[in-house]
């Protein structure tokens, strides 16, 4: 033990030789396979997770189209039935609230596998790491006939977890429940078991999102599991990729929530939810009537551009029982100064996540893009926008790749999908780095037309260059 040591003097204690054996190594050699599956999982991603506390659910009479479209897929009555449903749409049109109200209808049904719903500010279940061994260990709840096969897996490879997402996939889901489904079907071809996974795009690796789909096509294509996916997301470019060329392409139907008109929805929301605060709220004695005018509820649904955090966070600001609604919905529409609390933190961070996944050294041209978006009274081409900002061909569409879920990029133009964040982005105290400073803009684009006015005989925007010069000028003055 104390091999060409000298002089050495011991007072009390005990010795054991370890022979080079990690202590910790030697604990997890002797952990039970069910014990590894426990410390691999992730509760907080689980649709009832106390961690997850008072999750986002649809409000009673939305969303109606959607959850019957998903119900016919689970149930296997809509036409050209695949394994998974890709449900899709931009930010903040209330995926997460139709993930978890489909998630508690189908373990109330006995339907549900098991569910996970990925968290950007949440470090345990922002990535796939946890991924397998949280669907490994909701299947053991939820098919407890299921539990030997698993633990089994995990006993003959307790190295499991360090493995790829595929081999993890294979060995713990797919091959398991194959085995059970000889032995004892557990679920007919028409009412399988469904997984449930939230905001895919909110796993920080692009390509471990990427790394995911191919995992589950893989599986589908080599197993005839009794399970299949539901799948929620923002239609991010990279997402719309790897579904529609990817492995995953003959396997899956999508429903796209941008195609599905939300304002009534909306529009519905906001009206019971003023009503409720007509009846309950402490200080409603001080409301006037009418409150709110049609007037101010239009201009929210107007707001909202099909986006449920927008109303949502409305409501809870206006709800607030230490402050009065009206006064707090004034703030809203701009009629009053706002008070120390940001009625949009929520919104805000939302499009700060967004804007913080833009590659660094693109984030100035995109700011440039929507600024002249946003400044420009009449939408010009892309290949218009291009020349004038002196930008290559291509580089409007390469910049604005990853803001697919609140600008869309389509027909030779772009549009910005939420008429919230131009107020974002024309308000320095909430967007902070990706403020867009009009007055700066104006100037820079009337000197820019001028430019073009002095160099050009023959200019390729007029006349359309001569009113927007007019129109740059004057707001610059």
């Amino acid at each position: 033990m104390f091999s060409s040591s000298k002089n050495i003097v011991i007072y009390g204690g005990s010795f054991h030789n370890s022979h080079g054996t990690n202590l910790h190594e030697h604990t997890s050699i002797n952990t039970s396979g069910f014990e590894r599956l426990l410390q691999a999982a992730s509760p907080s991603a689980f649709h009832n997770s106390g961690e997850r506390f008072d999750p986002p659910r649809c409000h009673p009479k939305t969303r109606l189209k959607v959850l019957e479209d998903i119900s016919k897929w689970v149930d296997g009555t809509n036409d050209h039935h695949k394994s998974v449903m890709w449900v899709n749409g931009g930010a903040g049109v209330g995926k997460s609230a139709i993930a978890q109200t489909i998630a508690e209808r189908l373990a109330e049904d006995g339907r549900l596998l098991a569910s996970y719903f990925f968290s950007r500010t949440d470090p345990s279940r922002n990535n796939i790491n946890n991924l397998v061994a949280s669907i490994a260990y909701q299947g053991i709840l939820y098919v407890p006939q299921i539990k030997e096969h698993i633990i089994n897996a995990v006993e003959q490879n307790p190295l499991v977890f360090r493995l790829s997402l595929e081999a993890q996939f294979t060995s713990l889901i797919t091959i398991p429940f194959r085995d059970l489904n000889r032995l004892e079907p557990i679920s007919s071809t028409t009412s399988p078991w469904i997984i449930v996974l939230d905001g895919l795009d909110e796993c920080q690796d692009h390509r471990a999102q990427i790394e995911v789909l191919n995992a589950i096509a893989s599986s589908l294509r080599n197993s005839a599991g009794p399970f299949a996916l539901l799948i929620l997301s923002r239609h991010e470019k990279d997402l719309s990729m790897a579904f529609s060329s990817g492995p995953m392409a003959q396997l899956y139907n999508s429903v796209k929530l941008d195609d599905i008109y939300a304002d009534d929805d909306i529009r519905f929301f906001l009206e019971d939810q003023f009503e409720e605060l007509r009846k309950s709220h402490p200080l409603k004695t001080h409301l006037p009537s009418p409150w709110p005018l049609p007037g101010h509820i239009d201009r929210l649904v107007w707001k909202s551009s099909g986006q449920f955090i927008y109303a949502s966070t409305v409501i809870k600001y206006i709800s607030s029982v230490r402050n009065r609604p009206d006064k707090r919905l004034e703030i809203i529409l701009g009629l009053r100064l706002v008070d120390k609390e940001n009625p949009f933190a929520e919104l805000d961070a939302l499009y700060t996540h967004i804007f913080s996944s833009v590659e660094a050294d693109k984030i100035g041209l995109v700011l440039d893009i929507l600024a002249f978006y946003m400044l420009t009274w009449s939408l010009p081409s892309i290949s218009d926008a291009e020349k004038f900002l002196e930008f290559e061909p291509g580089d409007i569409e390469s910049s604005l790749w990853d803001l697919g879920s609140i600008v869309q990029v389509a027909n030779s133009s772009i549009r910005i999908l939420h008429a919230s964040l131009l107020d974002f982005l024309s308000q320095e105290s909430r967007s902070k780095n990706f403020y867009i400073h009009a007055p700066v803009k104006h100037a820079e684009y009337a000197r820019r037309y001028l430019e073009i006015l002095k160099a050009h005989e023959d200019i390729w925007l007029s006349p359309v260059a001569l009113y927007h010069l007019g129109e740059h000028c004057k707001m610059h003055c």
